[in-house]
């Protein structure tokens, strides 16, 4: 039976908690340096070891699932993870994510080449990290995509949540109040942290909401769609 005292105030807090631990990777960065043996008051971002830098990935990998299996373990103790995600995938929901996937990747597309950057972007990755580390470049990659595994695990909670509140708040079920908080949220600190491609954030957060609803929060294609935007 779902929780009688369902809140649109817990599935926000909860949504704006999930967003603050996706700024784990800042903790990360100074897990980095210290394996680096640098100072922590070095402004360089980047590791100069290629161990540091996975080092950096594996702290905030832990942080997100911890945070993801404490929340998973909530939901299910209250009885409201089917009002949060669903697992089946019908048709429907197979035709919304190759739809949308082919959206995310021309928004991507058009992304890369309005500035000047490598499409895909795992292209872009690998062959930033074969600069960086030559030797090491593979393994790195490897584990900076299983940094992004994860992150997409909190972007899609970070869309429940906030999707379950509007929905409480509003008794409507077709908006992607989801994707609309996401823009809010993880979108707008992508302009701070990374404006020179925020712009494409905005319709690509909104994306995420539709489909999350049009496939009626089914989980893995929600989990897929937004692990895919980095490799586009």
């Amino acid at each position: 039976m779902r929780d009688a005292r369902e809140s649109p105030w817990r599935y926000l807090l909860s949504a704006l908690l999930a967003f603050l631990f996706l700024g784990a990777d800042m903790v990360s960065v100074l897990i980095g340096k210290l394996l680096d043996g640098r100072p922590l008051s070095d402004p360089q971002l980047w590791s100069t070891h290629w161990y540091a830098t996975i080092g950096a990935f594996l702290c905030s990998v832990v942080i997100w699932a911890v945070f993801a299996l404490v929340m998973l373990e909530w939901m299910r103790r209250r009885r409201v993870l089917g009002s949060l995600l669903q697992l089946p995938v019908d048709r429907n929901a197979a035709f919304v994510f190759i739809g949308s996937a082919a959206v995310l990747a021309m928004i991507a597309f058009l992304e890369a080449a309005w500035s000047g950057t490598t499409f895909p972007s795992l292209l872009a990755e690998y062959r930033g990290f074969g600069r960086q580390y030559p030797d090491h470049a593979t393994v790195v990659t490897a584990f900076q995509y299983l940094y992004y595994l994860f992150e997409s695990v909190m972007v899609v909670l970070v869309i429940a949540f906030f999707q379950r509140a509007g929905e409480l708040w509003t008794r409507s079920t077709r908006t992607p109040w989801g994707g609309i908080g996401l823009l809010l949220t993880w979108g707008a600190a992508h302009f701070g942290t990374h404006p020179e491609g925020a712009i494409a954030i905005v319709p690509v957060s909104l994306l995420f909401g539709i489909a999350f609803t049009l496939t009626r929060k089914s989980v893995i294609p929600a989990f897929v769609l937004v692990f895919l935007l980095f490799v586009f």
